[in-house]
């Protein structure tokens, strides 16, 4: 889902590396899975 990998990238921007790390994994399938259940 689109808007979950824009939550992951936002969360990789804030701790300014250029690499992901396991938090944004994390961002990602909280999002990912909160739009599948519609909670989000």
């Amino acid at each position: 889902m689109a808007l979950a990998n824009l939550g992951m990238a936002f969360a990789s921007e804030r701790h300014g590396k250029p690499i992901y790390q396991q938090n944004d994994y994390i961002v990602r399938n909280k999002n990912y899975y909160g739009y599948l259940k519609g909670t989000i």
